[in-house]
């Protein structure tokens, strides 16, 4: 075996055990991977854990569960996260109090799965899904706050078969906005999932009417990142074409892209 065949194949050891780790053991369990049962909480204060992949800074998905945590804190529930990476707890807290200030909870380690008991456990992404149900014992009500339609995320793969074979899990599905739960149903017709509106805090982003004017150039500023669920290579032909139209008509456009490393070179646009 030479050099590159070893890398390749230490390389491909580690995707092994790198997938084997996001879904967990959930054939451990002794159930089949499907809600058993559900128990819904007799006090009308209970004790809920989000299970979370971890908690990153600036991520939106993560602030929203850090925002619905804190408003449950908030009428009286005891919430947990509890993170199935193994990420410092300490560095998570940080995270949290970076997209989220003022954030109510406890940010437990992936441990607390099998050692505590919930009156209710909210599953927040796919993979989380397996260890909510390897673990569903220790949960009254399994719930899943589902804020993307996650299969769309990858090409026909592992992934994307896992993701949705969580929407047949039994699971009380929550959908952030209809759009998830229309197409839920669109593969699935038979699943019921409830939804609620996208929240907005009014005291952070105000409504301000003001005239809008268009300078020359057109400056844009772009988010760009290389993960294909965000359609990078799209983006730019779409971007070639508005110059393109915008050019027909004389007028000039400045694209400035952000997020993606700096070395890299675009074929167009200031990165």
């Amino acid at each position: 075996m030479g050099l590159n065949d070893f890398l390749r194949a230490f390389r491909y050891k580690r995707k092994i055990d790198k997938f084997a780790k996001e879904i967990g053991n959930f054939y451990e369990n002794e159930a089949d991977i499907f809600c058993e049962k559900q128990i819904y909480p007799e006090d009308s204060r209970c004790s809920i854990a989000f299970v979370v992949p971890e908690i990153s800074k600036f991520s939106g998905g993560h602030t929203g569960i850090l925002r619905l945590g804190t408003y449950l804190c908030n009428m009286g529930h005891k919430v947990d996260y509890i993170a199935i990476n193994d990420k410092s707890v300490e560095d998570m807290e940080k995270n949290a109090s970076a997209n989220f200030p003022g954030w109510k909870g406890r940010v437990l380690g992936r441990d607390a799965l099998q050692k505590n008991y919930y009156d209710v456990g909210i599953a927040t992404k796919w993979n989380t899904c397996y260890h909510l149900i390897a673990n569903q014992k220790r949960f009254g009500l399994k719930a899943y706050f589902i804020q993307d339609f996650e299969p769309l995320f990858y090409p026909m793969s592992d992934h994307y078969i896992l993701s949705l074979n969580t929407y047949k899990m039994g699971l009380k599905m929550i959908s952030l906005g209809p759009w998830n739960a229309k197409m839920i149903n669109k593969f699935l017709p038979d699943k019921d999932v409830k939804f609620i509106e996208f929240p907005v805090e009014l005291g952070l982003y105000t409504i301000e009417k003001r005239e809008i004017k268009v300078s020359e150039p057109i400056r844009l500023a772009v988010y760009i990142k290389r993960d294909p669920k965000r359609a990078p290579f799209l983006l730019i032909e779409q971007l070639k074409y508005l110059k393109w139209q915008m050019g027909k008509q004389n007028k000039r456009v400045e694209i400035n892209f952000f997020g993606i490393e700096k070395n890299i070179k675009l074929p167009l646009g200031n990165n």
